[in-house]
């Protein structure tokens, strides 16, 4: 409205252009003549004026241009003149229609600039140059900010699989360093503003992650987020971001430090699936808790009690360690649970088991029971079942004989420069269960159960052995018949089968170990091979142990009768 002040009760404001966006045209501006005051001032009261008017652009940060054109009225402006100087030259003549009566235009027009930054627009009258007009500065911030080309930072330079899932294509290590492409672009995604990041204090950009799988994981943020190199042309390279977990994530660009020029933030496209994510390495430690080594072989229940400081050869003996899956920095790796673990806790061959110090002859296999444990939050406490081959003869007794690990899972995770890992240390023996003929008139008759090793000179009774157990279902007589105590668990390596005999004669008994390469024992097996020895025909150390007991009959040295007594 003619003659009166802008922004006054009633009139029109001044164009806000702060912030504008790169590639997105601000349409509805009017031109509107005023006077030295800068109040509107109508060209003439009932009629129609028109004015040749040019444009100008000046830019103000970055100081100079990009050789990106912005366009006015429809009039594309000649680059704009650095350090936000008036403009040297300006754009052809634009007729502008202004109708009798008022001070501004009578169309609206539109102002596109496909770069960023602080600039400044300019207006004035070609036939009176002196009539010069300006928006003053504004700023032009960034459309969006597109990602590409994801890859790893070393050798091989892996590209981004974007795995869907914990079944996708490994990618980088957990804090592992790869290398992102960010460019600074126009509304529409498609075109650079190479302006950006030439600013006197360059705007650089952030990168955030966010978690997609494992569903509810752990999400930190990612490790040097803002570390892109120069910008040059709209686009600039980072090659050290890391990301310190197992999983999948998506990562989201924005400005660097939230507030482009003062006009606030712009976030741009996010990208696809990241990943997969996986373990930088392994760390495995006994379990502080436990003797580490226990003879398993000897427990048939779910429960382990019965620690010892050795082990038979032969006999399943366990290890428990804990193990962890780390990043880069040695932190757990949370996330590696459920399908995102691939190193498989039931199979023993895959933690590379190897053992030192043991004797000649001995080779180190898989127990009898498949490894356990579960993997919570990146963690695993494991129990594993090993057992050391008997020789065929035997041996002395090992003092040192040390476990190691080395667990590789399906991405190929191991431990850190492939070095095993003490995973236990135990004392294997060459033992032997001895059973003693035994005579006798007074029942019940006792006959001496003996664990023993062979100490490389002769054989010894094992008075470390407080757990090897013998049931009376692990004992056959033969002729059955006679009543049967067997000795439970052994005490310092001893114990005794008590017989109760049905009248005058002999009875074999053969104590049930496992299975037998000689002549079979057909009772209950306790599961013992470690103690089995040479025998009852046998050429090697793989056979049940027997003994006689004899009641009321002849001893070697005595006469035919019940009772007998010497006297010298």
């Amino acid at each position: 409205t003619h003659n009166i002040a802008l922004g006054a009760p009633g009139q029109c404001s001044l164009v806000n252009w702060s912030p504008q966006i790169a590639g997105q045209a601000l349409a509805d501006v009017y031109i509107t003549a005023v006077n030295t005051s800068g109040v509107p001032t109508r060209l003439h009261a009932t009629q129609v004026r028109t004015r040749n008017l040019q444009f100008g652009l000046s830019c103000h940060d970055p100081a100079a241009h990009a050789g990106v054109q912005a366009v006015f009225a429809g009039a594309p402006l000649p680059l704009c003149q650095s350090g936000g100087a008036a403009p040297a030259s300006w754009s052809v003549a634009v007729t502008v229609t202004f109708p009798g009566g008022s001070p501004s235009s009578n169309v609206s027009y539109a102002f596109g600039y496909a770069d960023v930054g602080r600039v400044e627009l300019w207006v004035r009258n070609s036939a009176a140059t002196a009539q010069v007009g300006t928006s003053g500065a504004f700023v032009v911030k960034p459309g969006g900010f597109a990602l590409s080309s994801i890859r790893q930072t070393a050798p091989p330079n892996l590209a981004n699989p974007a795995a869907a899932d914990a079944a996708g294509a490994k990618f980088v290590k957990a804090g592992e360093a790869f290398s992102v492409t960010v460019t600074a672009t126009t509304i529409d995604g498609a075109t650079a503003v190479p302006n950006y990041g030439r600013e006197t204090a360059p705007e650089g950009v952030l990168l955030a992650a966010t978690l997609v799988a494992p569903s509810g994981g752990a999400s930190p943020a990612l490790l040097n987020a803002s570390a892109f190199g120069a910008f040059a042309s709209g686009v600039a390279t980072g090659t050290t971001f890391s990301w310190g977990e197992v999983g999948i994530v998506t990562l989201t660009p924005s400005v660097g430090d939230g507030n482009y020029l003062g006009a606030g933030d712009t976030t741009g496209a996010v990208s696809g699936n990241v990943g997969r994510f996986y373990p930088d390495h392994f760390d495995l430690t006994p379990e502080a808790s436990d003797s580490l080594i226990d003879r398993a072989g000897i427990n048939t229940g779910a429960t382990e009690s019965c620690a010892s400081p050795f082990s038979y050869l032969g006999e399943d003996f366990k290890t428990r360690f804990v193990l962890s899956a780390r990043n880069a920095a040695n932190a757990v790796t949370q996330n590696y649970t459920g399908g995102f673990a691939k190193l498989g806790l039931g199979t023993w061959g895959n933690f590379g088991f190897s053992a030192g110090g043991l004797p000649a002859g001995s080779t180190l296999g898989a127990g009898g029971t498949a490894p356990s444990g579960t993997w919570n939050n990146g963690t695993a406490q494991v129990t594993a079942h090993h057992k050391a081959s008997r020789p065929a003869t035997p041996v002395a007794p090992g003092t040192s004989v040390t476990v190691n690990a080395l667990p590789v899972d399906g991405d190929g995770v191991t431990l850190p420069a492939a070095v095993q890992t003490h995973a236990g240390a135990t004392a294997l023996r060459y033992g032997r269960l001895r059973l003693s003929n035994v005579y006798g008139s007074a029942a019940p008759l006792s006959m001496p159960v003996e664990a023993q090793y062979w100490s490389n000179v002769s054989w010894v009774r094992n008075a470390d052995d407080n757990c090897t157990p013998l049931a009376a279902a692990n004992l056959l007589l033969t002729p059955a018949g006679w009543t049967v105590s067997a000795p439970g668990t052994l005490a310092g390596g001893a114990g005794n089968i008590l017989l109760t005999p049905t009248g005058p004669g002999s009875a074999a008994v053969c104590a049930d170990l496992g299975a037998d390469n000689g002549v079979s024992c057909a009772a209950t097996g306790a599961n013992l091979p470690g103690l089995q020895s040479r025998g009852r025909g046998g050429s090697g150390y793989d056979n049940d142990p027997t003994a006689t007991a004899t009641f009321g009959v002849f001893s070697p040295e005595g006469r035919k009768g019940i009772y007998n007594r010497e006297l010298y």
